[in-house]
């Protein structure tokens, strides 16, 4: 059994004829047996959205918390990349300072 959340179905939409961006928000919980019935009833909300928008896409509550979570690591280790090469370069001018660890 699968449990998701919710769903949020995006249109990014095109300005320049007038069609704006939309996007709407189906609250869950839903339950499907299998990925599949799951993506069956994903491909259903588009099918039905495409009255609404030319080109929707359909993404789960937890996909988009995923996204944002890799966003955040990644961001993280730009971070701490840029600390650490930060560190180095103020090694390399001051002999005298002590590169630190994590």
């Amino acid at each position: 059994m699968i449990e998701i959340k919710g769903f949020l179905i995006q249109d990014d939409g095109d300005p320049s004829v007038g069609n704006n961006p939309a996007s709407w928000e189906f609250p869950g919980p839903f339950y499907f047996e299998d990925n599949e019935e799951l993506e069956e009833f994903r491909d259903e909300l588009k099918s039905l959205m495409q009255l609404q928008s030319e080109c929707p896409y359909v993404e789960t509550f937890e996909e988009i918390e995923e996204q944002r979570a890799l966003e955040d690591k990644w961001i993280a280790d730009q971070e701490e990349d840029q600390r650490q090469h930060d560190q180095y370069m103020v090694s390399l001018m001051n002999p005298d300072y002590e590169l630190k660890k994590g």
